[in-house]
């Protein structure tokens, strides 16, 4: 009886014991992480933006998760800059001066695709590369702009399907890529936190795709974002850097590329079916963007570089934010522009 209570107690004393260094290991790591930078998550951290007149910028959409809302918006970020965006009824960014609408009824189209840099978030209307292309084809086409803030490659597949229905079929259609979409395309943990801050502008629905050797490509309805995070990563620095480590490694081993590839080709099937030229244009320099213009190539599929050197200053819009200024935007059109010229169409 005796040696069964000294062990029972030698068991107490171990776990005490085993508790206290987990602690000691614990409050070293939370005030380590402290020094060097580690914060805890803030869970009421909402961007500084100002969008007038309706102070919101997107509205539900049942396809594509979300769009941008028509009208003219004055944006304001949070040091007092502010740029100026116009959609039209069709959410479309305009690409020329709306009284010159009917000058472009009836010519052919040019479809440009892609996410913030290619809708221009943080510049004005005539500085985006989609109008630029419009002006030195004005007389032969017109550019519509289906570039939306947030959007990835998935978007631009859906936004074909969709637009055959609503819009003439175009001649040439530009997804503008760059390997920020992949994560976009499968929706991951990443891209959710990421997202979340941005739902005071309005309801923004995610649709995602998978793929597998087995099922091929599979497009998922529209999905609601929602990230709540670990438990207590609002107050310890340790709970925020393991969410951080564990939504590095959920990206890192991801197949989000694979997907990408993927979806890639599905548009360029719809393309040649269609008669409709695709090209793929590189936003950046990234390995992996520069990996899917090769892998394009292989499939001979369309591609140009359009990346511009973001170390040079100027080339993006900081001090206000990252996004390519209107310096970045002018090379953009030029490289593409010079691109459709030297393939004869347009």
């Amino acid at each position: 009886m005796k040696k069964k209570v000294h062990l029972k107690k030698k068991f107490l004393f171990y776990c005490i014991i085993t508790i206290f260094i987990f602690l000691i290991i614990f409050v070293l790591a939370e005030v380590g992480l402290r020094i060097v930078g580690q914060k805890p998550a803030n869970s009421k951290y909402r961007l500084n933006i100002k969008v007038e007149p309706s102070g919101k910028y997107f509205k539900k959409d049942s396809i594509l998760g979300y769009t941008h809302l028509p009208g003219k918006f004055y944006v304001t970020l949070n040091d007092n800059y502010t740029f100026v965006t116009t959609h039209n009824k069709n959410t479309l960014r305009i690409t020329h001066p709306i009284a010159d609408d009917s000058n472009y009824v009836d010519k052919p189209k040019i479809w440009i695709m892609g996410g913030s840099d290619t809708h221009g978030w943080s510049i004005n209307d005539e500085e985006t590369y989609a109008w630029q292309v419009q002006e030195n084809f004005k007389d032969s086409y017109e550019v519509l702009n289906f570039g939306v803030s947030g959007y990835g490659t998935i978007h631009s597949l859906l936004q074909i399907k969709e637009g055959f229905q609503s819009f003439k079929k175009p001649k040439v259609i530009v997804i503008a890529y760059g390997s920020v979409h992949d994560h976009r395309n499968t929706f991951l943990l990443k891209r959710r936190k990421a997202v979340t801050s941005w739902n005071f502008l309005g309801p923004l629905l995610q649709p995602y795709a998978t793929y597998n050797e087995k099922e091929g490509l599979q497009i998922h309805k529209v999905d609601t974002i929602v990230y709540k995070g670990l438990p207590f990563n609002n107050y310890l620095s340790v709970i925020n850097f393991i969410e951080k480590v564990y939504l590095y490694f959920d990206d890192k081993f991801s197949n989000s590329h694979d997907v990408s590839k993927a979806i890639i080709e599905r548009i360029n099937d719809i393309c040649h079916k269609n008669e409709i030229k695709l090209i793929i244009a590189g936003m950046d320099n990234t390995v992996k963007t520069q990996e899917m213009l090769k892998y394009c190539n292989s499939k001979n599929i369309n591609t140009i570089d359009i990346s511009v050197d973001f170390s040079i200053p100027g080339n993006t819009n900081l001090p206000h934010e990252g996004h390519p200024s209107a310096a970045a935007n002018k090379q953009y059109a030029k490289k593409l522009s010079d691109y459709l010229n030297r393939i004869n169409n347009p």
